[in-house]
């Protein structure tokens, strides 16, 4: 048996005359990490927050007031080691640090004239600098200085390389990076980790020019995933010195996350989420939700209560006490990002999430309409309405002028629907 609790925003937003409000989707989390009595859970568009005090949900976004965020596009999400403060990133490589006074933001990297890939892929926080991992290279944050303190170009010949995650092994001093091109590391004891000459290119592992997507040190271990362009065909290893080995040698499930706190490990599958103890025992695992919800892990981790937090690609954040029970938590808002059309009809605003090109070329989005009343969006999707599990590109609502509740529904090219 399964327990699970759907739990939306219980406040709307407070706005006045001249302000804006937002209306994004905040199901689709990315990455999640605590600070202080509060869970902030990432979408790729803002944050939003549970109090684990009183159970309130607050958002952050461009257009939150008083204080709110630089940027859209979030790729990473980090706590510091104390939890006293949190670092976003994003694709054009915006950075803010986040804490109880404000937020701080540090463009230098958005306004630099580098040409390439700017993403901040993941965010390692180590002794009060956090490493970013760059689609470049990795750039060295000084946290309390709020300044960009060192970069370094670790490809082959100070070429530029897309490192996708890094990590700290205090057991042999090193600093590793996963990138496109294999898993790189170094001495941190080294007089200038800026130059190449002294990241090593760790050939010794099966596929080693292979891109490796996450990497954690754990249990006196560096974890690694393997990530490959077919669906579930991902492989975990584990790095001790110059050897390797299997993490779970059954397992060939995409990956999207390796997370340590409180001294567990948990490691977030595109169907399930796991986590284990220092020892590498299982302590936790599930596939399932109950009620034919099938989770989307991207992130997750467990509190000093011993508590899973799990950001989730289509349910938004998941308080989990155990495999089979479940409260899932965001605030309301549309189901998608797309928005084709927008219809408005006396105190109601419709939105549909079709389209095509510009050479009237479908886009095959899925089914999905969205109407704003009463200061809620409610979503029609196949999960509500059946006839949308074969209909894409909706790209115009109607509503009957006397009766708020007899509306039509124009797809392209998969006929009008009532």
């Amino acid at each position: 048996m399964f327990f699970v609790t759907l739990t939306l925003s219980l406040t709307a937003q407070d706005f006045g005359i001249g302000q804006w409000r937002d209306h994004l989707p905040y199901n689709a989390t990315i990455a999640t990490e605590q600070m202080g009595s509060r869970i902030y859970c990432a979408t790729s568009y803002a944050l939003f927050f549970l109090d684990k005090q009183d159970n309130s949900i607050g958002r952050i976004n461009k257009v939150t007031t008083p204080v709110g965020l630089s940027d859209v596009g979030i790729t990473a999400l980090e706590a510091n080691e104390d939890n006293t403060l949190l670092i976003a990133a994003y694709n054009n490589a915006n950075i803010d640090i986040i804490e109880d006074e404000g937020i701080y933001n540090i463009s230098d990297i958005k306004r630099s004239t580098l040409v390439g890939n700017k993403t901040i892929n993941n965010i390692h926080i180590k002794d009060g600098y956090a490493y970013l991992a760059c689609g470049f290279g990795v750039v060295v944050l000084d946290i309390d200085g709020k300044e960009i303190k060192d970069t370094w170009i670790i490809g082959p010949g100070a070429s530029y390389i897309n490192v996708s995650d890094i990590t700290f092994n205090s057991n042999d001093n090193h600093f590793y990076a996963s990138t496109e091109s294999g898993i790189f590391r170094a001495d941190a004891d080294s007089p200038n980790l800026a130059d190449f000459n002294v990241w090593e290119h760790l050939q010794f592992l099966p596929n080693p020019d292979a891109f490796y997507n996450v990497i954690e040190n754990f249990g006196g271990k560096i974890i690694c995933n393997l990530h490959t362009v077919d669906y579930a065909k991902d492989t975990l290893y584990t790095i001790t010195g110059s050897e390797w080995d299997y993490f779970d040698p059954s397992n060939t499930s995409d990956v999207s996350s390796l997370h340590v706190a409180n001294n567990h490990l948990t490691i977030s599958f595109n169907i399930k989420f796991k986590a284990y103890d220092e020892s590498f025992n299982e302590v936790l695992s599930f596939y399932s939700y109950g009620d034919d919800l099938q989770p989307s892990p991207k992130d997750g981790f467990m509190d000093d209560e011993g508590i899973f937090w799990i950001a989730d690609g289509r349910y938004g954040l998941d308080r989990c006490t155990g495999p089979w029970n479940h409260e899932l938590y965001a605030p309301n808002g549309p189901e998608s990002p797309i928005t084709f059309s927008l219809t408005s009809s006396g105190n109601d605003v419709w939105s549909s999430a079709g389209g095509y090109n510009q050479s009237w070329a479908p886009l095959a989005n899925k089914g999905l309409v969205f109407q704003f009343s009463d200061d809620q969006w409610d979503s029609f999707t196949e999960r509500n309405f059946a006839a949308f599990d074969t209909i894409r590109d909706i790209t115009a609502v109607a509503v009957d002028p006397s009766d708020r509740n007899h509306v039509f529904f124009a797809s392209f090219g998969y006929g009008l629907y009532e």
